[in-house]
């Protein structure tokens, strides 16, 4: 299907044994995926460096649970279309200059297709609501979410190589089961994949609980280790978005009906998540006081003095003006699992 529809295309691979990813074409994904017998006992070696294929759009077209399509889990997909944004042309999700589109292309729907051998450490997703159904073969999740201080102290400190001490469980998806991690809640997970598998999936939002979810998406945000996913450059629209749409819903929104103080404590949330982008007018680093480099994070229109997110960049690195300027925003984000 990929080599027939994105003959010329691309899409990102991770390798299961460092956690990197990389970009490659089409092509060279599909020879060496069929390069080798994957029953052979040495198939999870060769293909380790791509047995993630982890940017894929919803190429499958499977059903969406029937719970996905409650209107309170609508929410981030309402947003998305607030935002009138549209696709590339590639198999992978667009997050390229001037159309940083990753929460509109990559988080409403994507499959997942894994090798044998594919392997995520612990991460939690970066949007925190995850539906995930498998189509073919079997994946094997395990996952914890309710877990003392301690345990979440110590997970932002180590990070992919964090371990659950017993305390997650295992879920092994096979053909047709779905799994559902609940929108705004923190859920650690693992991924392990022994056979080929398509998984489809998709982020989704809950409406009833906003507050939590701004919670937990500025601990993603300032806890890095804890996610392999860069803060989407889209998110600042969507949550603008999101003021805007919960000013016109908070009567009914609000538990107790008291919509001006659920639109008040709802804009304080939002306003935390916005004063984490930095005030750098020139390179971002450590010893300038970056808040986005010390905390690894990407940097994005929260950095309000930022000239373009991506940088427009021009030969040897430097911008359309010549200057050889370095945003956090440029650098690579590097998965840790």
């Amino acid at each position: 299907m990929l080599e027939q529809s994105f003959p010329s295309g691309s899409l990102d691979v991770q390798d299961s044994r460092t956690g990197a990813c990389r970009s490659i074409t089409v092509r060279e994904y599909q020879s060496i995926a069929s390069g080798t017998t994957l029953s052979k006992p040495d198939c999870a070696t060769y293909v380790a460096p791509i047995s993630n294929a982890i940017n894929l759009r919803r190429l499958a077209r499977a059903d969406e649970p029937l719970l996905t399509r409650l209107p309170r889990f609508r929410l981030l997909s309402t947003l998305v279309s607030r935002l009138q944004t549209r696709q590339d042309k590639n198999p992978g999700q667009p997050t390229t200059a001037g159309r940083p589109i990753d929460v509109e292309s990559s988080s409403l729907g994507f499959n997942l297709l894994g090798l044998p051998g594919a392997f995520s450490r612990a991460h939690v997703d970066c949007l925190l609501g995850t539906w995930a159904r498998c189509l073919h073969g079997i994946k094997i999740w395990a996952i914890t979410s309710t877990l003392e201080d301690a345990d979440w102290r110590r997970f932002t400190t180590q990070g992919a190589n964090w371990n659950p001490c017993g305390k997650g469980r295992i879920a092994v998806l096979e053909q047709d089961d779905v799994l559902l991690m609940p929108p705004g809640v923190r859920c650690i997970h693992a991924v392990f994949t022994p056979v080929p598998t398509l998984v489809e999936g998709g982020m989704l939002w809950d409406e009833r609980n906003i507050p939590q979810l701004l919670d937990g998406l500025r601990w993603v945000a300032e806890n890095q280790l804890c996610t392999n996913e860069a803060v989407p450059y889209q998110l600042p629209k969507v949550i603008d978005a999101l003021e805007q749409w919960t000013t016109e819903q908070a009567g009914r929104l609000a538990p107790d009906g008291n919509g001006e103080a659920y639109l008040a404590l709802v804009r304080d949330k939002i306003g935390k998540l916005r004063a984490l982008g930095c005030v750098c007018t020139s390179d971002c680093s450590v010893a300038g006081g970056c808040p986005c480099k010390t905390g690894d994070r990407r940097c994005t229109s929260w950095c309000k003095k930022h000239p373009e997110l991506p940088p427009p960049m021009g030969k040897n690195g430097r911008d359309k003006r010549g200057r050889k300027v370095r945003f956090a925003c440029m650098a690579e984000h590097q998965p840790t699992g």
